[in-house]
């Protein structure tokens, strides 16, 4: 598939990139994690550094302090464990909402996107396809995503608001998004060669006969450009001017 050029694409373009949260409270995880680290020093120093210190024949470790080295790995084992979230790293942005797998990054364009609602008022669940056509559902735990959330929530009313159900309530639980939540990353190039278009379905054969909507990315033929695009937005700066 060809690739439109840097040149051409849209300065607007962008993606953010959001770990997960552990859901644990952060000063039990530190105290944890201190108390572990502590321990283990202690109980290093206990079995082997009182041996280097004396080099006396018959000089054994201070009692106990294997199981206190044993103690420390545990709580700093514990530490990480409960620290670290099993939820996948988001992605959002102009090409859409993507999770980050094993075998590389799967996104939901926002054109794509069908259905997007909250569940038993913690999960943010979408429903719609894949950039391959796929059909594709994601859940989102608002608690160790909280950012995430609301930037695919102020997103998504802008670029599909169609597929927004979710109440006020809702809304104001999530809260506002911030520009400056996640951390950047590069988006995905703007791949349009081989893409049908959304009116006619043609296939575009050449990079320069694509017109794409710059709110929800769809894809169309130079000659079958609508006035208006189905997120809404207004496509007359991509129309064919006839003489």
């Amino acid at each position: 598939m060809g690739k439109v050029s840097k040149r051409k694409q849209k300065r607007e373009r962008f993606e953010r990139r959001f770990a997960p949260q552990s859901t644990i409270d952060k000063r039990l995880i530190m105290l944890l994690g201190g108390i572990g680290a502590m321990a283990m020093g202690g109980g290093a120093f206990g079995q082997w550094g009182m041996l280097l210190r004396d080099t006396s024949e018959g000089a054994e470790p201070v009692p106990y302090s294997i199981w206190i080295l044993i103690a420390g790995c545990v709580l700093l084992g514990v530490a990480i464990v409960v620290g670290t979230s099993t939820e996948t790293v988001l992605r959002v942005g102009s090409a859409g909402v993507g999770e980050e797998k094993s075998q590389g990054i799967r996104r939901m364009p926002w054109h794509e996107l069908e259905h997007l609602a909250i569940e038993n008022s913690e999960v943010m669940v979408l429903r719609g396809k894949d950039d391959k056509g796929g059909a594709y559902t994601i859940r989102i735990r608002t608690k160790t995503a909280p950012a995430a959330v609301a930037r695919i929530l102020s997103e998504a009313k802008a670029r599909a608001s169609k597929a927004v159900e979710l109440t006020k309530g809702e809304e104001k639980a999530i809260g506002p998004s911030s520009n400056n939540a996640g951390e950047w990353a590069e988006p995905p190039p703007l791949q349009v060669v081989g893409q049908h278009c959304a009116v006619s379905g043609k296939v575009i054969a050449y990079e320069p006969d694509a017109r794409v909507c710059t709110r929800c990315e769809l894809v169309f033929h130079k000659n079958h450009v609508p006035k208006h695009c189905e997120c809404g937005n207004s496509l007359d700066d991509l129309r064919e001017k006839k003489a």
